[in-house]
């Protein structure tokens, strides 16, 4: 079943689709997803229940006018805001940030490694992933001091698991 904030996601990314104007609503999602990010007291606002739907639209008039975001961003919000969902948009965001990768076939995983890696090394695990998924990879990046050495990368449901302990299984399953 899909989540709230899916459903919107999936609504304003088809509607910035249908209006050619996918980069400039993620830009306004992007900025937005940052403010709020930053701000929090701003999402407590518009969510309070004692202050009138008026008040909280002219809020929101504010900030669509002072980030000069997109007209279907403006809707967007202020259905949202109407809908008592406006506290969602954090989430609502991040489903719109991964159709967009979708969108443009790239897919999202994470590395693990026991110490911070190198940007060759990064660069180098990453070219070797996409070679093996046929498909552009943006990592997250997680240091996992659990492990002993080697990394596991996580794409899509599979498991690149490069650590020495699966190694060390590995090898103990030859010998047994």
């Amino acid at each position: 079943m899909a989540t709230i904030s899916k459903v919107y996601a999936k609504a304003i990314f088809e509607l910035a689709k249908e209006t050619n104007k996918i980069d400039q609503i993620a830009a306004d999602v992007d900025s937005l997803k940052t403010l709020f990010s930053s701000e929090k007291k701003i999402i407590q606002a518009l969510s309070l229940k004692n202050v009138s739907l008026d008040k909280k639209q002219e809020i929101l008039n504010d900030l669509s006018a002072s980030l000069n975001l997109q007209q279907v961003t403006k809707k967007f919000l202020s259905l949202l805001l109407g809908r008592s969902r406006i506290d969602s948009f954090p989430a609502i965001a991040e489903e719109f940030s991964q159709m967009q990768l979708n969108d443009r076939g790239v897919k999202t995983g994470t590395i693990y490694s026991p110490i911070e890696l190198s940007m060759d090394e990064l660069q180098s695990i990453q070219s070797s992933i996409e070679k093996r998924i046929q498909s552009k990879v943006i990592f997250d990046i997680k240091v996992n001091k659990k492990l002993l050495g080697g990394i596991v990368a996580k794409v899509d449901g599979k498991t690149f698991d490069a650590s020495i302990k699966a190694q060390l299984d590995k090898f103990k399953g030859k010998t047994v």
